[in-house]
């Protein structure tokens, strides 16, 4: 398996990778080229490799080491511009080169391309060295507004150009496989729900414990990444608008935390009713959500990757047994639909979604309702059935 996740590597690549093991696959990961150390470790019978790329072009090293130019800025210049032609003439950075020198040291049977970034190499690297090839699209990689407009359109093209040379292709949701299909004039690809185990729910409520809130008090909460594009903001800017006795509980990290805390600030809700707990591991949060009372995905349609999303979360509310508010996406309506676990609000309007979001909180047997619905909903939406989906189409390959 290979994926450029350098920081936290998904949840989804640790499972798919857990259920190949236990069915008697080895299973290697390649996971991050960009990080801070290399590292090689084991974790559950999974061999992860991480690396760190200097931004070098091996290739071009390679001419002009031997080569003396008597001054050392020239000696730049020449490499800068030799990796510039290099990779315009191969279509090939000095990134992916390195990429497919680490793949192409392991022998494999099977290669499973986790995105869209590594594509384009894990083709090479079959090309090379015959073996079955496995593309997981975590997303609509192309459709996302912080890309420019041209490297968007140019990212399309790629994979449309690739996408027929993987032996299976894999997606997160329907709508997703029904535009690849579309857009791709190929096969629907098989789904994979990001979905994650059911575990027992913890005697002790360490969330409560953690932030200090209340036994009788409701919590909301948000987990996961924290970048604009989320509408994290929406959801803090609904705090304003909660009546005593309703917290919202932040867990995550990333850039954009700095600004939402700066909004809290500014809105007054750092007195208690908006709570950051920073990032935490896998295990512990799935410790923490079960004592939550409503999940929140503020996710918008920014852009077509956002619009027809499956987060994570969406999977571990669910496994929790919490019910979960979003906006009006078309997987996540779907499932609130399907399960009845969930409601659509307008995060864009935020003292509307928090008056919609306090009727529920205020009303204990609606809230069992939900919670109930949350339970039935994660007999079918869990990782036992997806893990068991990824085994039959390996078997196939």
């Amino acid at each position: 398996m290979v994926t450029t996740d350098h920081l936290m590597i998904d949840r989804r690549i640790l499972l798919e990778a857990r259920t190949l093991i236990e069915a008697g696959y080895e299973v290697r990961l390649l996971a991050g080229f960009e990080c801070q150390e290399p590292a090689d470790y084991v974790v559950d019978g999974l061999h992860i490799h991480r690396y760190t790329y200097d931004w070098s072009d091996r290739r071009i090293d390679r001419f002009l080491g031997p080569l003396s130019f008597g001054s050392q800025r020239l000696h730049k210049l020449l490499g800068r511009i030799g990796r510039r032609v290099l990779s315009s003439l191969t279509g090939f950075s000095g990134f992916d080169y390195y990429v497919l020198e680490k793949i192409l040291g392991f022998d494999f049977d099977i290669l499973h391309c986790h995105d869209f970034p590594l594509l384009k190499v894990a083709v090479a690297a079959v090309k090379r060295r015959p073996a079955r090839l496995v593309y997981d699209a975590h997303e609509l990689y192309h459709a996302q507004s912080q890309l420019p407009p041209a490297i968007q359109q140019r990212y399309r093209r790629l994979e449309k150009r690739l996408i027929g040379i993987p032996d299976l292709v894999i997606t997160v949701n329907p709508y997703i496989a029904d535009i690849m299909a579309r857009d791709y004039g190929i096969k629907k690809p098989a789904v994979i729900l990001n979905a994650t185990h059911v575990e027992p729910v913890p005697a002790r409520d360490r969330l409560r414990a953690m932030t200090g809130i209340a036994p009788a008090d409701r919590i909301v909460m948000y987990q996961g990444w924290m970048s604009p594009e989320r509408g994290i903001e929406q959801l803090v800017r609904c705090a304003a608008s909660f009546p005593p006795g309703i917290r919202l509980v932040l867990v995550g990290y990333g850039t954009f935390e700095a600004e939402l805390k700066a909004i809290s600030r500014a809105q007054g809700t750092d007195d208690g009713r908006v709570v950051f707990l920073g990032p935490l591991p896998n295990s512990d949060l799935a410790e923490l959500t079960p004592f939550a009372d409503i999940g929140a995905i503020p996710y918008h349609g920014v852009d077509l990757n956002n619009y027809y999303c499956s987060p994570n979360k969406l999977f571990e509310f669910i496994a929790a047994g919490v019910p979960f508010v979003c906006n009006d996406l078309p997987f996540l309506r779907s499932v609130a639909g399907q399960y009845e676990c969930g409601v659509t609000v307008d995060f864009a309007d935020p003292s509307t979604a928090a008056r919609t979001i306090t009727a529920i909180l205020s009303d204990p047997a609606r809230l069992d309702e939900f919670r109930s619905a949350a339970r039935l909903a994660s007999h079918t939406l869990n990782w036992n059935v997806e893990g068991g989906k990824l085994l039959v189409l390996y078997s196939l390959l």
